[in-house]
């Protein structure tokens, strides 16, 4: 028995209704198997270097930026992952912030951000690297989930994000009229990943949706405090069903008469169907496009007025005396530059990070990028400064894709290297940052951390 036919008899008939004639190519597409795809973050790797260094086969998806339809059973264990070159994501899932006009220095929150694939776009899209302008608070109610979205966030190399943990309404509190760009990919009945993960199929029900819309009308209203006067609010969901999406962006509409919906790029709407009584927003048909199934709708707030600045006291704390003799210290035999960097402290636990920017008082899994933290008068290096920061390094042992070193490394091994004197160096595979390693007499010491390891 197939998936079809364990699809719910409410769903299907519902679905057969809404589609009409285009109704059987839709449950003809769940015999095949589900879509996957990666995409690339300009910031990190160009096409084109891309392309030369990826060793298994890519293609490219012309209407999504930076995404590849690609073969590989297990990319999670490809080095150039480990590296930030990629995030494997389904295709209809990167079809939401490819209908966001992003350009580079954009203040954006990712309201329902894990895994994190969103939030790569997101982070990609505006410069969240270091040196660059953007910034991005990617936020997920629940701490697990919270765990996660750092450690992928972490592995892309970003520098200028907030990860948090916050309810939408503190956040409305925190950050009123200030984002660039708001996404809400609101939690959802999920019916666009019955083909993915069959296990949908049986927790979903016939008044999932009606539920669900409830806390999507909420999560909408709060995010629409967050977005300066000009900028975009962009919905999305991973679910079919009228009262999840269109009636929810009509009823928000409704409601807030500063809202605006918007026309998303002309390569997705051909790609997509018009949205349910509106046109604006897309529906993303497994039938029509290789994907899962998505729902986005893009909508402006009318300009007037200047964003405000965010409302909470700032949590960063200066060095101490002996943290900032140990950081400089640290700092000034690692890095090849580092007067420009704004040093702090954050929470008990007195992690030293590089954040330019204010630090809620609570809700916070992550601010800038964590340097490491000061132990007997020393800074102990986090994983975060590697990835990061691997531009400012003196000392880099660079590794190209086919180095049998490149293995032996991501499976926590020394490593001879060519790096003269002694001292902390970044490992890098075709100039992308693996991690970091302390160097002597040729030696690198690991210091991948132990959880993301490969093992043989």
């Amino acid at each position: 028995m197939g998936i079809n036919d364990n699809l719910p008899a409410a769903f299907r008939e519902r679905m057969a209704g809404l589609l009409g004639a285009d109704g059987p190519r839709f449950f003809a597409s769940y015999a095949s198997a589900a879509e996957r795809a990666l995409f690339v973050p300009a910031g990190r790797c160009s096409s084109e270097a891309f392309g030369r260094i990826c060793p298994f086969p890519v293609e490219r998806i012309p209407y999504l930026p930076g995404a590849y339809r690609f073969d590989c059973p297990s990319p999670g264990n490809q080095p150039l992952h480990h590296a930030g070159a990629f995030y494997v994501q389904d295709p209809s899932a990167m079809a939401t912030v490819s209908a966001a006009p992003l350009k580079p220095g954009m203040k954006c929150l990712d309201l329902c951000a894990a895994p994190g694939g969103k939030s790569v776009q997101l982070a990609s899209g505006v410069g969240c690297y270091e040196g660059g302008a953007g910034f991005l608070v990617s936020n997920e109610i629940q701490p697990a989930r919270c765990k996660v979205l750092c450690g992928n966030l972490e592995r892309m190399g970003f520098a200028n994000l907030l990860v948090t943990n916050a309810d939408a309404k503190r956040l409305a509190a925190w950050y009123p009229s200030y984002f660039d760009l708001v996404l809400v990919d609101a939690p959802c009945s999920g019916e666009g990943m019955f083909r993915k993960d069959p296990a949908a199929i049986a927790e979903w029900s016939p008044s999932a949706p009606a539920y669900c819309a409830k806390r999507q009308a909420m999560l909408l209203a709060e995010a629409a405090k967050t977005v300066a006067p000009g900028g975009f609010l962009l919905y999305s969901t991973c679910t079919f069903a009228p009262e999840e999406n269109e009636r929810v962006v009509l009823a928000f509409l409704d409601a807030h008469p500063s809202f605006a919906p918007c026309e998303v790029p002309e390569g997705l709407r051909a790609v997509t169907a018009a949205g349910v009584g509106l046109p604006s927003a897309r529906r993303w048909y497994p039938h029509i496009a290789p994907g899962e199934g998505q729902f986005f709708a893009l909508l402006r707030r009318e300009p007037g007025g200047e964003p405000s600045a965010p409302l909470f006291p700032d949590a960063r704390s200066p060095l101490t005396a002996e943290e900032a003799y140990a950081v400089q210290e640290f700092l000034a035999d690692t890095l090849l530059s580092h007067a420009d960097l704004s040093l702090c402290a954050l929470g008990r636990a007195r992690r030293i990070a590089v954040c330019p920017f204010p630090v809620p008082p609570e809700n916070v899994f992550a601010a800038g990028v964590t340097l490491g933290t000061v132990e007997k008068g020393r800074l102990v290096p986090h994983h975060q400064l590697f990835k990061a920061f691997s531009e400012r390094f003196a000392r880099k042992i660079e590794l190209p894709p086919d180095d049998p070193r490149v293995a032996a490394y991501l499976s926590g091994a020394e490593i001879p290297c060519d790096v003269s004197g002694s001292g902390w160096a970044v490992v890098t595979l075709a100039g992308l940052p693996l991690g970091g390693a302390k160097v002597s007499n040729g030696v690198a010491k690991n210091h991948y951390p132990k959880g993301l390891r490969l093992h043989a």
